[in-house]
């Protein structure tokens, strides 16, 4: 890249030699230098006025009344301050204040320098096109003719162009937005991995950004329902919203693409009061880590669950079990997900239509994310991705608890008032009236 100064006489409109070969073409209409040079106006910050030629166009293919060149002047023309600089010269002490454009020219050189610093593998041209869309255009009296595309901004400069987004495919691959990640397990480790990321901007310079606040953390409820519980149901079936169906033994359930089926020991006419339970959940996704974008998308999920279920004296119940799920995904920035085990339990009081319950929600005791991150870009522009594990276990237990009344209206029906609640602000709350035929 190459600064030229656009000259020192205030009173022209339009700059001098050489200035103009920043816009000289060749016979096919191309840029001879290419866009790599850059014309610089002198800046008084002090009057804020143009103490130099002007962005003004001297115009090569003037015909019909009408200027035919392909660019102008002031598409290369930029301000940068060149009133009292202090600089090197041949005297007593080493330096003297001077101004003027070519002031100026070194200035914008100096910023040139930084942002090769920066993005060493950005083209010249390119370069020089990111001080141009940065320049401050909010300067007294602005005009394009006048002050070109505007006043030298580096710290606009060095901040992102446009909107930044995560890349699977590298530095100049394709840009997605950032989206969260929802996790209902523990968060913490993936915000903290999530803390210093690579993003890129629209002309695909590197970033560094604090994406933790990418990673949510909060229950993944489909369904208030959820909360509800009678002795022998599946957690598995609840967290994706499937309400199955009882028949000797049996449960299966199915609702928008989710589907369920339960066997218990009691088909088998098992005796005593305990009785243990299997369960199968397919789901269209993924109960307890939900993401999309440029993170990947889960397919479908697959859970077995396990239950026993005991049946107390005077009415009381006790349920626990453990759930194993595993995750069918399309692999974006999170490269797969781990299998997921929990573990959950309630107990409970029934008698004369009154149920009482309380226990903790499925509580992750293994899972994790297994993220290949945008790093470190290269001098040549080639961007590396980091391999990590982010486990998802540990967070506390959820604790919730609920009460249902089922009051016989007659012999065929009857009205089902319910309330329940977990400890981080899901409830649900209703009254049912069901008939029979």
């Amino acid at each position: 890249a190459l600064t030229v100064s656009a000259g020192n006489t205030s009173s022209l409109a339009y700059v001098q030699n050489p200035a103009t070969f920043a816009t000289a073409t060749d016979a096919q209409g191309n840029l001879i230098h290419g866009g790599r040079m850059l014309i610089v106006g002198h800046w008084n910050p002090i009057r804020e006025t143009v103490e130099s030629a002007k962005a003004g166009h001297m115009c090569k293919n003037y015909q019909a009344n009408v200027c035919r060149d392909r660019y102008r002047t002031s598409d290369f023309y930029l301000l940068a301050p060149g009133s009292q600089v202090v600089g090197a010269a041949n005297t007593s002490d080493s330096t003297k204040n001077m101004s003027g454009s070519s002031q100026s020219a070194a200035v914008a050189a100096g910023a040139l320098a930084v942002i090769n610093q920066m993005w060493p593998y950005m083209t010249p041209e390119n370069q020089i096109q990111v001080l141009l869309r940065t320049a401050n255009k909010n300067i007294k009296g602005y005009q394009l003719e006048t002050h070109g595309q505007g006043l030298l901004d580096l710290d606009r400069a060095t901040q992102p162009i446009g909107a930044v987004g995560l890349t699977t495919t590298g530095r100049t691959g394709r840009a997605q937005p950032i989206t969260p990640i929802a996790i209902s397990g523990k968060a913490s480790q993936a915000q903290a991995r999530l803390s210093s990321v690579t993003v890129v901007d629209e002309l695909q310079r590197d970033f560094t950004a604090n994406l933790s606040g990418a990673a949510t953390q909060r229950t993944l409820l489909r369904d208030p329902l959820a909360l509800s519980h009678a002795p022998g149901q599946s957690w598995s079936a609840k967290l994706v919203g499937v309400h199955s169906h009882q028949f000797q033994g049996y449960a299966v359930g199915q609702t928008a693409g989710n589907a369920t089926m339960s066997l218990d020991t009691g088909m088998w006419g098992s005796a005593g009061p305990g009785r243990h339970q299997v369960t199968l959940t397919q789901a269209a996704y993924n109960p307890f880590v939900q993401y999309a974008g440029a993170w990947g998308t889960i397919s479908n999920s697959t859970t077995i669950e396990y239950d026993y279920v005991y049946r107390g004296p005077s009415g009381t119940w006790l349920q626990a079990g453990i759930a194993s799920t595993s995750t069918q995904s399309n692999p974006g920035l999170v490269d797969r997900v781990g299998t997921m085990q929990t573990i959950h339990a309630v107990m409970g009081y029934s008698k004369s239509g009154l149920d009482l319950y309380a226990g903790i929600q499925p509580y992750l005791v293994t899972g994790a994310l297994h993220l290949r991150l945008p790093g470190e870009v290269d001098e040549q522009g080639v961007m590396s991705y980091d391999a990590s594990r982010v486990s998802l276990a540990g967070q506390r237990p959820v604790a919730y608890a609920g009460m249902n009344y089922s009051h016989q209206v007659d012999r065929a029906s009857r009205l089902v008032f319910g309330l329940a609640g977990n400890e981080t602000g899901d409830y649900r709350g209703g009254v049912t009236f069901a008939k029979h035929f």
